[in-house]
C-alpha cells in the first residue's frame, strides 16, 4: 500500500479554526475534494497514473520548543518588560521557522533548522537592547532536555512552549 510523501498536501487551518493551524477532518476532507474534484463540473480529476490511493492530505503538526535564558541581568525596573519581549521575540522566531521543500523553496531562503546559536541570537538581541545581559541560552523539545539542532520535518511547524529563567 501506498504510504506518504508520494502525494502529499499539507493543510494549516486558520487560526478562527484552531490556533496551532491543526485542520480538522472536515477540512482535510473539503481539500482532498478540492484536489480530487472539477470545480466547473464535478467529475473527479484522475489524470492517467495517479490516484487517490497515492494522495494524502493531512494536517500540519505544531511542535512546542521550551527556551531557557541563564542568567539574565537587566535592570530590575525593566525585567518584566525584557522578559514579555523575549517571549515575543521567540514567538516570532519559531513561528517563522518553515520546512524545507525541494524543488519549491530557494536554497537561499531556507530556514528549517532551529539551533542553539539561532535561539540564543533572539534573546541577545532583546537583552541587547535593554543594555542587559545574559550567560547562555538553550532550548529543547522536552523541557529540561536540551539540544543544540533541531530540523523541521515535513509538515512540521513550530511554536513556543514557554521561556524559563534560570539563576546559578
Amino acid at each position: 500500500s501506498s504510504v506518504p510523501p508520494e502525494r502529499t498536501v499539507y493543510v494549516q487551518a486558520t487560526e478562527d479554526i484552531d490556533p496551532d493551524g491543526i485542520a480538522p477532518q472536515s477540512l482535510l476532507d473539503e481539500v482532498e475534494a478540492a484536489i480530487i474534484t472539477d470545480p466547473v463540473t464535478g467529475i473527479a480529476n484522475q489524470p492517467l497514473g495517479l490516484t487517490n490511493d497515492t494522495l494524502f492530505v493531512i494536517s500540519i503538526s505544531r511542535t512546542s520548543f521550551f527556551v531557557t535564558v541563564v542568567n539574565l541581568q537587566v535592570d530590575p525596573a525593566l525585567e518584566a518588560q525584557v522578559k514579555a519581549d523575549i517571549e515575543t521575540g521567540v514567538s516570532q522566531y519559531f513561528q517563522n521557522i518553515r520546512p524545507f521543500v525541494t524543488g519549491l523553496d530557494s536554497e537561499v531562503d531556507r530556514n528549517d533548522i532551529i539551533t542553539t546559536t539561532s535561539v540564543s541570537c533572539v534573546v541577545h538581541e532583546v537583552v541587547r537592547s535593554y543594555g542587559g545581559s545574559v550567560e547562555g541560552v538553550g532550548f529543547a523539545v522536552t523541557p529540561g532536555v536540551p539540544i543544540s539542532i533541531y530540523a523541521m520535518r515535513p509538515g512540521e511547524l513550530g511554536k513556543n512552549g514557554g521561556v524559563s529563567y534560570v539563576s546559578v
